[in-house]
C-alpha cells in the first residue's frame, strides 16, 4: 500500500524495490475471513477437499521505522483457508463448496500494549531478541522477561485452535473468525484449555512444536519450568486436555543418578538457559537433541545482564565448542528416561520424526532437515560426514543425516550412513538430486 497505516516508509519501499522478497517481511494487517471472489480459484476443486488449513507466523516485523532485531520476535498472525460444503452455487463459481480465507493478528498482551502506545515511538515491549526503546519507554526492559509473540505454529487440541510459541502459553483462536479468545494479559492462559492439578503444573514455556500422537490423541510439550522450579520440563496431556505427567528433562550427566535414568535434585547446568525448539517422536518414544547453545551463569555476566534487561536473551547465548550435543530419549507412556548421553557436536532445530524398530536391538532413526547451502558447502562436506550437502543452482537444498541411536545396555552409539547411489531428476522444471544411502548394517534409506 502507498497510503494508510500499512504504508511502508521510504527506506522499506526502496528495500522491497531492490529485493522483492523483502516485501514478505512487511506488516500484513488484518483481513477478516470472507468468501473468495471467483477469480481467486484456478482450475477445479476436488470434490472430497473439505476442511480448514491454519498457518501461524510473524505478521509484523517492524513497528513504524523500528525493525525487530529478529523475525522470531515478529507479532503473530493466524491465516486460515476453509473449504466448506454448500449445496448451492456461490460466488466462488464452484458448485458445492464455499471457500473462505483471512488473516488476523493474535491479540497478545505485547501486541495490545504496542497498539496502545502507537508505532511512532518505536518498540514498546521487550522480545527475546529485541529490546524495547528505553529512550521513549524508560525501564521497559528492567527485570522484564521476554514477551510471547505467539507466532510459530497452530495446533488443534480438545476442540480448540491454539497459536503456539515457546515464549509463553498457547493462545486460543476462534476457528471461524480468527478472533483471539484469551483476554490480553491473562495470566496462565493455558488453564483455559488444559486441566492441571497439584503436582502436575505445566511448564512456564509451551513448545512451538508440541507433538500430538495420532493414535490416542495425547499431546507432548516442553519448556522452561515455572519458578521456583528451574531447568526444562516435559509434559503429557491427554486427548481431553488433562495434564497427566510432568517431569524434569535431564540436561547433563550431573542430572542423572547412578542408574543413568533417575534424576538428581540439582546440578549446576540446570541453572543454564537452553532452547529446545523441536523433538522427534516415534510410536513409543520422544527423542531430544540439545545443542551446546546455552546461556550460562559466569564471570562474563551475560546471564545476569539478560535477566536484568540490559541485553537481550537471544544475543546472550553462546556456542560451547568444548561439548557435544546432549541426547535424551523418553518413554512416552510415563516420560521415564530410557537413555541420556552426550553425542557428537551438532546443531538441531527441526525434526521430521522417528521410528522404532524391534529386532536384535532397539534402534531409533532420526532424520534431520537443514537450511540453505552456502558457497562453502563443499568445504564443509568433510566436516559434516553423513549429511547430504548438494548445491543445486545456488538454491535451497536439503541436508539429510541419519543418526542411529542403539539403545542397548544403557549405551548410545551413533552410526553413519554411506552413500550408495545418486541420481538427478527434473520435476516441474526444477533439477533435484537424490541420493540413496545405506547404513553400515546394509539398511537402505533415501
Amino acid at each position: 500500500p502507498t497510503s494508510g497505516a500499512l504504508a511502508p516508509p521510504a527506506w522499506a519501499r526502496d528495500a522491497v524495490s531492490a529485493w522483492p522478497w523483502r516485501g514478505g517481511l512487511e506488516p500484513c494487517g488484518d483481513h477478516p475471513m470472507r468468501v473468495l471472489r471467483p477469480d481467486a480459484v484456478t482450475g477445479s476443486i476436488p470434490e472430497d477437499l473439505r476442511g480448514s488449513l491454519f498457518r501461524v507466523g510473524p505478521g509484523r516485523c517492524r513497528v513504524g521505522d523500528a525493525k525487530y532485531a529478529h523475525w522470531f520476535d515478529g507479532d503473530g498472525a493466524v491465516f486460515a483457508c476453509s473449504f466448506e460444503s454448500d449445496e448451492n452455487k456461490n460466488d466462488t463459481k464452484e458448485k458445492g463448496v464455499t471457500i473462505r480465507a483471512g488473516i488476523k493478528f493474535v491479540r497478545t498482551s505485547r501486541f495490545t500494549a504496542q497498539e496502545r502506545f502507537g508505532v511512532d515511538k518505536g518498540v514498546a515491549v521487550r522480545g527475546a531478541w529485541t529490546q524495547a526503546d528505553e529512550r521513549n519507554f524508560p525501564f521497559a526492559n528492567l527485570f522484564r522477561f521476554p514477551t510471547n509473540p505467539s507466532n510459530t505454529a497452530p495446533l488443534v487440541h480438545s476442540g480448540e485452535l491454539l497459536a503456539l510459541c515457546e515464549g509463553g502459553a498457547p493462545v486460543r483462536i476462534d476457528k471461524r473468525t480468527l478472533a483471539t479468545l484469551d483476554d490480553p494479559g491473562t495470566k496462565n492462559e493455558q488453564k483455559s484449555v488444559f486441566k492441571e492439578s497439584a503436582g502436575r503444573r505445566l511448564p512456564m514455556g509451551f513448545s512451538a512444536h508440541a507433538k500430538k500422537d495420532g493414535t490416542d490423541g495425547s499431546l507432548y510439550t516442553w519448556g522452561l519450568a515455572a519458578p521456583p522450579a528451574i531447568g526444562v520440563q516435559v509434559a503429557r496431556i491427554s486427548a481431553t486436555g488433562e495434564v497427566t505427567h510432568v517431569v524434569d528433562l535431564p540436561l547433563c550427566a550431573g542430572d542423572l543418578d547412578g542408574s543413568g535414568s533417575g534424576l538428581n535434585a540439582l546440578s549446576p547446568e540446570r541453572l543454564e538457559f537452553t532452547l529446545i525448539h523441536d523433538c522427534a517422536m516415534s510410536k513409543e518414544h520422544l527423542v531430544f537433541v540439545v545443542p551446546p547453545w546455552r546461556l550460562k551463569p559466569g564471570l562474563d555476566g551475560k546471564l545476569a545482564k539478560a535477566l536484568l534487561g540490559a541485553t537481550s536473551f537471544g544475543h546472550a547465548f553462546e556456542w560451547d565448542d568444548t561439548k557435544g550435543a546432549w541426547l535424551v530419549v523418553l518413554r512416552k507412556s510415563d516420560l521415564s528416561v530410557v537413555a541420556a548421553r552426550e553425542t557428537k557436536q551438532m546443531s538441531a532445530y527441526h525434526f521430521c520424526g522417528a521410528r522404532d524398530a524391534f529386532d536384535e536391538e532397539k534402534k531409533k532413526d532420526v532424520r534431520r532437515f537443514g537450511g540453505r547451502a552456502s558457497r562453502s558447502s563443499r568445504r564443509l562436506g568433510s566436516a559434516l560426514r553423513g549429511h547430504v550437502l548438494q548445491h543445486v543452482g545456488g538454491g535451497w537444498v536439503q541436508h539429510t543425516s541419519r543418526v542411529r541411536d542403539r539403545l542397548k545396555n544403557g549405551r548410545v552409539t551413533l552410526g553413519r550412513a554411506v552413500r550408495a547411489t545418486r541420481e538427478t531428476r527434473v520435476v516441474n522444471g526444477a533439477r533435484l538430486r537424490l541420493c540413496r544411502w545405506r547404513a553400515p548394517d546394509g539398511v537402505p534409506g533415501r
